[in-house]
This record gives structure tokens, C-alpha cells and sequence, in this order.
């Protein structure tokens, strides 16, 4: 059972940590967007 390239725990940790990035770099981007920035 050790013919597989990637175990399911893996993908696991693959796809959480890409789908973490993604979501902070768009929180980022509609941060720095003078339209959406409730900071200022």
C-alpha cells in the first residue's frame, strides 16, 4: 500500500496549508484596496 505518491494525510496538510495562503493574500489584497479599507 506504499505505492501511492502521496498518502491522504498529506494532501491533507497540502491543500489546508495552500488554502490558509490563499485566503490571507486575499484578504490582503482587498485590504490595500481604498474601497474595502475600514482601517483608514
Amino acid at each position: 500500500m506504499k505505492d501511492k505518491i502521496f498518502d491522504f494525510r498529506t494532501a491533507m496538510y497540502l491543500y489546508t496549508i495552500l488554502g490558509i495562503v490563499v485566503a490571507l493574500l486575499i484578504h490582503f489584497v482587498v485590504l490595500s484596496s481604498p474601497n474595502y479599507n475600514w482601517f483608514n
